[in-house]
């Protein structure tokens, strides 16, 4: 059925079916869902656009981030890279200018937040109970 779908996309020029098909899509289209979760074909080589980076500060992490949005969506287009995602430390104040930098470079955004998790209250002051802190990223 996709080789029937691609074959029609072709033929009235879609810019689509001429993409380069990732991983996921020859996988499905072979068959093989179960390498899904385990070993990659011998004759696939890993690109680029294969890989997807999940964890990112940028200036907008106070202390902690020096990259400049703009900078990252460069870099990300620039190694053919398809998506990237931030995950600023307890701010989402970047997102807006994530997802207008992404959408004009043709880079898909993956908008998150690395927030801190109380050990038991946020209100919580005591130092025996509540000194460590943990993070979760959303």
């Amino acid at each position: 059925m996709a080789e029937e779908a691609k074959k029609v996309a072709e033929a009235a020029g879609d810019e689509v079916a001429q993409k380069e098909p990732t991983l996921v899509e020859k996988l499905v289209a072979e068959g093989k869902t179960g390498l899904l979760a385990g070993e990659l074909p011998n004759d696939y080589k890993l690109e680029a656009k294969d890989y997807v980076h999940l964890h990112n500060h940028t200036h907008y992490s106070l202390l902690d981030g020096l990259t400049k949005i703009d900078e990252l969506v460069d870099f990300v287009k620039e190694k053919g890279m398809e998506a990237v995602a931030v995950t600023d430390h307890g701010t989402m104040c970047g997102l807006v200018e994530l997802f207008k930098t992404c959408e004009g470079a043709g880079i898909k955004s993956i908008m998150g937040v690395e927030a801190y998790v109380a050990a038991r209250n946020k209100e919580d002051r005591d130092p025996a109970y509540d000194k460590k802190r943990f993070h979760i990223t959303l």
